[in-house]
């Protein structure tokens, strides 16, 4: 094998893996963005469940007959 041959074989093996090795960083980005999502959608249901808590306790205390169900 020549030696331009062997270099444009390593050559394109290196690219290659570089091209893995980005497609993957890539992928793990968009999994990073993905649970980031996740994460502020699961912390918005938070909040509104804490608002929707302290509604019912401020109405319980404005209606002393009533009862939480």
């Amino acid at each position: 094998m020549s030696s331009i041959r062997w270099m444009r074989m390593v050559n394109s093996t290196t690219n290659s893996r570089a091209e893995g090795e980005a497609r993957l960083i890539e992928d793990g980005l968009q999994l990073v963005r993905i649970f980031q999502q996740i994460r502020d959608v699961e912390l918005r249901r938070g909040v509104i469940a804490a608002a929707e808590a302290a509604l019912l306790c401020q109405q319980a205390r404005s209606s002393p007959g009533r009862q939480l169900s």
